[in-house]
């Protein structure tokens, strides 16, 4: 992580990991049933980099649909000396991987390794 101003920018790289599942289904087809079953199929991880500064806007060319490796982007005007300033985060198109490694760290505490 740099922390400079200028043109250079200020930012944080992560993972966000996302488990791909279908519609609940209920166990019991009765009205009051509580109990339901989650189909899942693959997970996605995706890099994401959250910016405290930036000088630079993705273009239309940066994005999924268009060519590009972006899923989305978020920006908003920082109040600086320059009034050129943004802070916010991308996120890059996803690997499908193993849904395994998403799924044995959600309740038990563990870690994605």
């Amino acid at each position: 992580m740099a922390i400079e101003y200028g043109n250079s920018p200020v930012y944080i790289t992560g993972i966000r990991y996302r488990l791909r599942t279908g519609a609940p289904l209920a166990k019991d087809p009765s009205p009051v049933s509580d109990d339901f079953i989650i189909h899942t199929f693959m997970a996605e991880c995706s890099r994401m980099e959250m910016f405290q500064y930036t000088d630079h806007l993705d273009a239309s060319e940066d994005f999924r649909a268009q060519g590009g490796d972006l899923i989305s982007a978020n920006y908003k005007r920082l109040e600086i000396n320059t009034g050129k300033g943004f802070s916010g985060s991308r996120v890059y198109n996803p690997d499908f991987i193993d849904e395994e490694i998403v799924s044995n760290c959600s309740n038990k505490g563990g870690s994605l390794k």
